[in-house]
């Protein structure tokens, strides 16, 4: 299986440059690279073996950290051990479209509204552990004017109101406009087909939280 993982370079960087990686990513593309890193032995694998060390209660919460669902993690804790980065995001994939729609439609209750952190305050119970990815995945509103910001609380609304859950994206990169035209287009499909966008837009926001957990274990390769 192969990840679009455009969406997080840096972080792919990140991981190449703690075991000396060339960066030849802007001459080879952010698929091949990674590709290259994730079938190298050394490249992650220090990595991945601290995850499979961690004790199960520990590892499904930082798996729940990256998507709420409890069947999601406590299958990807009973699929260790990973012996890649790459097949820790397949398992994670797989286990996601497994779920149904219903389960998949109660993990979105776990993350903020896109736009102002002010206007989820009625959920922050559930998404406050996730902050420290939310705050970087939804930098892009950060520059958005009054009048944008504005927008993006009325279309939201009109989103919940057509179909009763929040409006979920991959926000990570994409600017203020990008995500009004999102919004604004998406409100024109149907019930069915949002939830397969939603189902799409969580599994690419728990890849990229799942490369942030493996960029943050500790690695035991000597310096």
């Amino acid at each position: 299986m192969r990840f679009d993982l455009s969406e997080h370079k840096e972080l792919t960087l990140k991981l190449a440059g703690m075991h000396g990686k060339p960066c030849s990513i802007l001459t080879h593309g952010i698929l091949e690279y990674a590709d290259s890193l994730f079938e190298t032995k050394e490249g992650c694998s220090m990595q991945i073996e601290e995850l499979n060390r961690l004790a199960a209660g520990e590892l499904k919460s930082k798996f729940l950290l990256c998507c709420s669902s409890e069947p999601w993690a406590d299958r990807l804790v009973e699929s260790r051990p990973f012996g890649s980065v790459e097949e820790l995001l397949s398992m994670a994939d797989t286990a996601w479209y497994e779920l149904s729609p219903e389960e998949s439609k109660r993990s979105l209750q776990h993350h903020p509204r896109i736009g102002p952190l002010s206007e989820s305050e009625d959920s922050r119970k559930t998404w406050q552990e996730t902050k420290q990815f939310v705050l970087e995945e939804h930098k892009g509103v950060d520059a958005a004017s009054q009048n944008s910001l504005t927008d993006l609380v009325q279309y939201n609304r009109k989103y919940e109101e057509k179909f009763g859950f929040i409006f979920l994206i991959s926000a990570k990169g994409k600017s203020y406009q990008e995500l009004v035209a999102a919004l604004k287009d998406r409100l024109a499909n149907d019930p069915e087909t949002e939830i397969d966008n939603v189902r799409r837009e969580q599994a690419k926001i728990t890849q990229g939280r799942l490369l942030q957990i493996v960029a943050s274990a500790p690695s035991s390769v000597a310096p």
